[in-house]
């Protein structure tokens, strides 16, 4: 199955290029299909917080000595929630004859339960989803009594990819395998070092079941119109698949409302066509589809695409699904020959008015490449500089027209429509204030037009600057570096990017503002303290809604951390006390990090000594927060992350909330 909206919502087109994901039964015009879901994260679709936490909190996640119903997970060793979700799941097998399998799969977040029992079966295993391959095969035990042909289909996702020791899976498990971040989608699996540990994954979870699914993301989830040469390594992984013995493959492409995103079409062709011949010649088949759909433009779009492919070849460049263009491969010079291939490919179609608008729309990239500020931005004068080498305003207002012209609607997964690339064209088109507060010791330096954040640190001394600043490989880039504010739950939140209003500033001082996409009111205090090189924050979060809401407020802090191996991290509990933590360890647990709750937090704050010759104390009050968060990933950004929140809370209408911190920065 190839999860293009465009042209997977056709189903005629589907079941010409064999695409057998659906519904369908005997009866269906395009033939029977294989419905490989029903849901995907269902967890809560047996036993939701909703339902039960209220009454059984101990069917949730138990995370540092307390149960969680935000952001959580199932209690998986809880005898009762296998008999709940037993039930429940043999109700839906009853209910829905024609299914082939049936899904059971952690929510999308991590948060997996360490109650004694969960933490010591993991252990077991081997893996923190050790719980959830145990409870996915005694679940198929019990359900093939009553359903021998139905299986139960689980992810290996973020914690649970890693497989199990020592556990015999029944025949009726089947496991969704997902090429995920950071696993590289520039280079084959087989031979790019950045995929050896999901190869050697996935070599496993193939020995361990009968039923091994991959889910295998096919485009850029961030910034669907950025170039993505991937298709040379999707050959490449199909054909390892093949070799594997893999049952079925799920190629996640641009599944939103409308379509759109880089060589849509091509991608849907090519990676349906592939799926049944991976080992036709790739090439060929792409050229294929560019003489038949482009015409006399084929020859230059098949050298544009030569060209993207052989940048991240020659050069090394790893990809990855939330790759934005500052990754390395569209340097100036390249954009600029791809920008002559593209009027060569308009010049060869200039008399067809249709194939003329298919070239137009392939060469939005090209443009979103120089859209995107991949050249990153300084701070000089007190204003904002973007680097030069960005598309001007009415270059991306054409584009946005072209777009909506087809119907496009989105822009990227998660944040937001391709309205949103016209706000960020006004963004781009000009130089921003970035108003300063100092003393004797600091120099803070912050960028309302980025949500307020604090940009820069820097001890006067030295002139290092403390905080990670215009790190354009971030995943949030520009909208990243330095401290944020975060309203919200796990990676939907908002606060860091809305613009701020500078409401008052003297020289010690500055409060800012800020009103959330999602309608909470911001205050941000922002404080030197006059004779010590502290900065002190206090952020008071507002619900001006005439309803209740619940909330999280989180301070997010990215500090500069340019060679880890000469790190120190501590834990501070107090004056003179302190607590190591290895740094070895949060490099090693890459995007979950290091979590501390209640005792295990650090009772004052977090201190990183860091290779920049500075010393930074995150300081905070444990007794106010929920927990603290700490990783950094991935390294080669050189930078560790903080992030803190206040426990989640109901705010009434006019009620209010505040978190406090502040950053101590010396020289080592």
């Amino acid at each position: 199955h190839v999860s293009y909206r465009w042209p997977g919502a056709d189903d005629e087109f589907k079941a010409h290029l064999a695409d057998n994901y659906g519904d369908g039964t005997g009866d269906d015009p395009f033939g029977i299909q294989i419905n490989g879901f029903r849901g995907v994260h269902t967890y809560f679709h047996f036993v939701s917080p909703d339902e039960f936490f209220h009454s059984h909190p101990e069917y949730f996640s138990e995370i540092g000595g307390v149960r969680r119903r935000h952001e959580t997970q199932l209690c998986l060793t809880n005898p009762d929630v296998l008999e709940i979700v037993t039930e429940r799941l043999l109700e839906k097998m009853a209910a829905d004859p024609a299914a082939r399998h049936h899904n059971f799969s952690q929510q999308d977040q991590y948060n997996y339960c360490t109650c004694d029992n969960c933490r010591a079966m993991n252990a077991l295993y081997g893996t923190n989803g050790g719980t959830n391959i145990w409870f996915t095969n005694e679940l198929a035990k019990r359900t093939a009594q009553v359903f021998p042909h139905k299986t139960i289909k689980t992810l290996a996702y973020t914690y649970s990819e890693e497989p199990p020791k020592g556990l015999e899976l029944h025949p009726n498990v089947a496991v969704y395998l997902c090429h995920m971040y950071p696993s590289c989608d520039s280079h084959p699996i087989t031979n790019c070092e950045r995929n050896a540990a999901y190869k050697r994954r996935a070599e496993a979870w193939a020995e361990l079941t009968d039923h091994l699914f991959i889910w295998h993301y096919m485009v850029d989830f961030t910034h669907y119109y950025t170039p993505f040469p991937n298709l040379r390594a999707l050959a490449a992984a199909l054909r390892f698949y093949r070799d594997l013995g893999v049952e079925g493959v799920m190629l996640q492409g641009m599944g939103a409302s409308g379509g759109g995103g880089e060589f849509a079409m091509l991608r849907g062709y090519y990676g349906a066509r592939l799926l049944w011949v991976p080992d036709q010649d790739a090439d060929a088949l792409m050229r294929e589809f560019l003489d038949l759909y482009y015409g006399a433009a084929a020859e230059p779009l098949a050298a544009y695409i030569e060209l993207l492919h052989d940048e991240v070849d020659d050069h090394d460049i790893h990809m990855h699904l939330y790759t934005n263009p500052a990754q390395g491969y569209l340097p100036d010079d390249l954009l600029a020959r791809a920008a002559a291939l593209f009027d060569q490919a308009e010049a060869a179609v200039a008399d067809d008015a249709v194939l003329l608008e298919r070239v137009r729309v392939a060469a939005l990239p090209v443009w979103y490449a120089r859209f995107f500020p991949r050249n990153g931005y300084r701070i000089e004068n007190r204003r904002l500089a973007w680097a030069e080498g960005s598309a001007g305003f009415w270059e991306t207002l054409a584009a946005v027209r072209l777009m909506e012209a087809h119907g496009f609607e989105r822009a990227s997964e998660q944040f937001g429509g391709i309205d949103t690339l016209v706000q960020m064209g006004l963004l781009l088109a000009i130089d921003w204030p970035a108003p300063t507060i100092q003393n004797d010791h600091l120099t803070v330096e912050v960028l309302p037009v980025l949500g307020g954040r604090i940009a820069r640190v820097i001890d006067r001394a030295s002139g290092t600057n403390a905080t990670a600043f215009n790190v354009t490989q971030g995943l949030f880039f520009p909208f990243a570096g330095g401290l944020e504010t975060r309203v919200g739950f796990g990676s939907y939140f908002s606060g860091f990017a809305e613009q701020a209003r500078v409401v008052s500033r003297d020289a010690l001082s500055m409060k800012l503002a800020v009103t959330t996409m999602d309608g909470w009111e911001l205050e941000r205090t922002l404080s030197l303290v006059p004779d010590l090189p502290v900065l002190q924050v206090e952020t008071v979060l507002t619900n001006p809604d005439d309803e209740a809401r619940e909330v999280r407020l989180r301070h997010h802090l990215e500090l500069d951390l340019p060679s880890p191996s000469g790190a120190r991290l501590e834990l501070v509990d107090g004056p003179g006390s302190a607590r190591d933590q290895d740094l070895a360890e949060v490099l090693s647990r890459q995007r979950e990090g290091v979590y501390y709750f209640n005792d295990n937090m650090p009772a004052k704050g977090l201190r990183l000594t860091g290779g920049n010759g500075l010393t930074v104390t995150h300081r905070f009050d444990r007794s106010t927060l929920d927990y603290a968060w700490v990783w950094s990933y991935p390294p080669e950004l050189e930078e560790l992350e903080i992030e803190i929140s206040t426990p989640v809370i109901t705010l009434t209408p006019g009620a209010s909330i505040t978190l406090s911190d502040s950053l101590e920065v010396l020289p080592q």
